[in-house]
């Protein structure tokens, strides 16, 4: 057991979760809830249909997604999550901002497994976009990009080392980049296929 009275925020891992049997799971957290077991109820999403339902869903204040400096598939809802956001508790944290490592890689070959033969564009953009900012790094680009919308409370990185640690920390504590800047960088960067943006669909050899 955890050894806690109360969990601040339970997830749940799937958003088909929300809808199983009928709404029972959902109806049941709600229970939990209300009994003051646990404070919130969350759920994991990965598309933008799925945000879509989510977010309809007064009961639901914690959404995690994927989003990253490439990944265009949110534009039409992120007016909608603002908007709900103003009316109601409506946290939003953001996961993948590297693209699973594939934004801040140089190789080719990973890319291809990505479905994107010709990456040279992008990484030459992002490079691009990392002198023009002034960033040590791609990751601090990415990162930086990602925690700096002004809809998105949070972002979720992974860690392999104490090092590795330190770095991202070093990264989500750089001044936060300027609204008038992000709008530019999203006027400009490229857009890859979705099929790109979801590692679900990548090669695994």
């Amino acid at each position: 057991t955890l050894g806690l009275d109360k969990v601040d925020v339970l997830m749940l891992h799937r958003a088909s979760h929300l809808k199983k049997a009928n709404g029972a799971i959902l109806n049941e957290l709600k229970l939990l809830r209300d009994d003051d077991i646990i404070g919130e109820i969350g759920v994991s999403i990965q598309n933008p249909k799925e945000l879509e339902e989510a977010i309809c869903l007064d009961d639901i204040s914690v959404i995690q997604m994927p989003f990253n400096i490439l990944d265009h598939r949110w534009d039409s809802l992120v007016p909608l999550v603002v908007e709900e956001k103003k009316k109601r508790r409506l946290l939003v944290h953001a996961r993948s901002s590297l693209l699973q490592g594939l934004l801040q890689s140089e190789n080719a070959s990973i890319w291809e497994k990505a479905h994107l033969n010709d990456s040279a564009e992008i990484r030459g953009w992002l490079a691009c976009k990392r002198r023009l900012l002034n960033k040590n790094s791609i990751a601090d680009l990415c990162i930086g990009y990602v925690n700096s919308q002004p809809w998105i409370d949070s972002v979720v990185i992974g860690v392999d080392s104490l090092s590795q640690l330190d770095s991202n920390l070093q990264t989500v504590s750089l001044p936060l980049i300027e609204l008038g800047t992000l709008n530019k960088i999203n006027m400009t960067k490229p857009k890859i296929p979705e099929s790109t943006l979801d590692p679900a669909n990548w090669n695994k050899k």
